[in-house]
């Protein structure tokens, strides 16, 4: 019986990890769009969704969520080095971070309205990574990791 429920749990939890990834990949997917969709409005090409930038952008997001960095960029020269070490030598990087209660349009726009946020939208990179985390709060914490190589 006790195996059995142990099972259980341990689906019911998979399945809750399985809708929160889910949830962050939406985020991600229409931060990318509206990211995207701003820059083609400037006259600037697409940026392309690269899996290390992500995975050091969520890592980042995920260390500010958890308290383990402060909200901000620490680490920003260890992150740009490791995706410099997986796609090639990296010429040109800027971060954008943000927290809240926001869905992805509202983070995109106050990026948007923040002059230095928007002039990191709009710098000439070609890959971008995307992160977000919950913190225990429930705030959502956001990273866009811009990179040009």
């Amino acid at each position: 019986m006790q195996t059995i429920l142990r099972s259980f749990v341990l689906l019911i939890c998979l399945s809750l990890l399985t809708v929160s990834d889910t949830f962050a990949g939406s985020l991600i997917d229409d931060i990318l769009r509206y990211t995207n969709e701003y820059r083609q409005s400037k006259g600037k090409p697409p940026l392309e969704l690269d899996n290390e930038a992500s995975d050091q952008a969520e890592a980042h997001s995920r260390d500010m969520a958890k308290g383990r960095n402060g909200f901000g960029h620490e680490g920003f020269n260890d992150r740009v080095k490791a995706v410099s070490n997986s796609v090639g030598k990296v010429s040109a990087a800027a971060e954008n971070v943000a927290y809240g209660d926001m869905n992805a349009r509202q983070v995109v726009d106050g990026w948007i309205k923040s002059k230095g946020h928007r002039k990191n939208m709009l710098g000439d990179y070609n890959l971008i990574g995307i992160g977000v985390a919950k913190g225990r709060d429930g705030a959502l914490y956001f990273t866009q990791l811009f990179i040009r190589h």
